[in-house]
């Protein structure tokens, strides 16, 4: 895997909450989905790679040098002028990007369903997020840092914002790091997934090998599960059930005991109960 972007032994302190000694290889290549519950420090991992914030220490290394406007970003709230017109927002990313593509913007505002003659403030909060996609994508970028980049779009520009990202990475050149509570986007796109909890990475894993190792029982089963295998207990669609991991080995060795495959909620939701939240 070539090197997108590493963040080593990250710490940066916010008052009470910090970022504890992160560390995470995001291959290019690579969609890394960045989960975890609210207040886990997804974003400020991102603003720190984004160079928003300053880490205290640690490292963080761009396997292609990250150079002015060659890092497409996505964050939660729209940046732009309220009273500014997407017409006159295009004239103006022509200034600060020497490559803008006016036609692609054109384009994709289209299929966005954004008119060239509104007002940012005017747009629904769905919208917006579009406008932000169809600035990211209308000049040329090594990678994208997004933040909850599918909030308030509707299905069909989010299947199509998602396609997009499938093709940035098809050429395995471009780094994808996307955080979203919509987990249900992430299983479909996302190569690598981080999970973070209370500032700190849980694990960092192929998100096919991750699905493939950790499965849920039902708690009634649980006491034959090794204690080494279980993650976390919670009640869901199987009512009362355990997560484990090492699904595989645990088939072979007790084969009558039934496994359901986890969803990545379920890997959260169980990673923060077994860790008493």
């Amino acid at each position: 895997m070539a090197q997108g972007i590493s963040v080593r032994w990250l710490r940066k302190s916010f008052g009470r909450f910090k970022l504890d000694g992160v560390s995470a290889e995001m291959p290019r290549g690579y969609v890394t989905a960045v989960i975890g519950n609210n207040g886990a420090g997804k974003t400020s991992l991102l603003k720190c790679i984004t160079g928003s914030y300053v880490p205290d220490s640690g490292v963080i290394e761009f396997g292609v040098p990250r150079r002015y406007g060659r890092m497409g970003v996505m964050f939660d709230e729209c940046p732009y002028p309220p009273t500014m017109r997407v017409s006159a927002l295009s004239k103006t990313m022509s200034r600060v990007f020497d490559d803008w593509d006016p036609d692609k913007f054109a384009k994709l505002c289209k299929a966005y369903g954004i008119d060239f003659s509104s007002k940012v403030g005017s747009l629904s909060r769905g919208r917006r997020m579009s406008l932000q996609a169809a600035v990211m994508l209308s000049h040329e970028t090594d990678y994208l840092v997004l933040d909850e980049p599918t909030s308030g779009m509707d299905p069909e520009a989010r299947e199509e914002f998602l396609e997009v990202l499938r093709e940035y990475v098809s050429d395995d050149e471009h780094t994808v790091v996307i955080s979203s509570h919509m987990t249900s986007d992430l299983e479909k796109i996302a190569d690598q997934v981080v999970l973070m909890i209370d500032g700190k990475v849980v694990l960092c894993e192929d998100r096919i090998s991750l699905m493939e190792d950790y499965g849920l029982v039902r708690a009634a089963d649980s006491e034959r599960i090794p204690k080494e295998c279980m993650i976390g207990e919670s009640e869901g669609g199987l009512g009362k059930a355990v997560m484990v991991k090492d699904r595989k080995r645990l088939s072979e060795t007790i084969p009558d005991v039934e496994m359901y495959d986890a969803s990545l909620e379920d890997i959260v939701v169980y990673h923060m109960r077994g860790r008493g939240r």
